[in-house]
C-alpha cells in the first residue's frame, strides 16, 4: 500500500509569491486545509488552516496583500510514498501536524496526507482485520 492511495493527488500547490488569500482560494475546492509550496519545482514549505489562523486571523493581517512566503511553514518534514500507515500516523502525533505532503526526495511533491484521511484508513484496515478474525473464531468445522 502507498500512502498516496488516500492522500490528495495531485496536492494542490502554489508559488511562495502568491497571497494567502489567493492560496486560500486555491485548496478550497480540492477540501484539503493544507496547500504546498512550490518553488521551480521543489518543495520549500506547506501553508496550513493553523498557519492563516495564527499568522493572519488573529493579528488581523490583509490576506490578500500578505504573500505564502511570509506566513509558510518551512522546512517542510515529509513522509515517503511507502512509509507504513503507523509511522505516519506516529509523524503527525509527534509533530502535532494535520498535513504533511509526501515526497520521495523531499523535493518534489507527490501528495499532501491529512490526519483525517490516515485516520479513517486506519480504523477501516481495523475493522476488516475484525471481521476475518471474527470469521476464523466462527468457524465451526472439522477439528474446530
Amino acid at each position: 500500500m502507498s500512502l498516496l492511495d488516500i492522500a490528495y493527488v495531485p496536492p494542490v500547490a502554489v508559488p511562495p509569491s502568491d497571497t494567502v488569500r489567493s492560496a486560500v482560494a486555491m485548496a478550497e475546492p480540492s477540501g484539503c486545509d493544507a496547500v504546498a509550496v512550490v518553488e521551480q519545482d521543489r518543495l520549500v514549505g506547506i501553508l496550513t488552516s493553523r498557519d492563516v489562523l495564527l499568522k493572519i486571523v488573529i493579528p488581523r493581517r490583509d490576506s490578500g496583500s500578505v504573500l505564502v512566503r511570509e506566513v509558510m511553514t518551512s522546512p517542510v518534514i515529509t513522509l515517503k510514498p511507502d512509509t507504513d500507515p503507523e509511522t505516519a500516523l506516529q509523524t503527525f502525533l509527534d509533530h502535532n501536524f494535520r498535513h504533511l505532503p509526501i515526497s520521495i526526495d523531499g523535493e518534489k511533491l507527490e501528495g499532501m496526507l491529512s490526519l483525517r484521511k490516515l485516520l479513517k484508513f486506519i480504523v477501516q484496515d481495523q475493522q476488516e482485520n475484525l471481521l476475518h478474525l471474527e470469521t476464523f473464531i466462527n468457524v465451526d468445522g472439522i477439528g474446530g
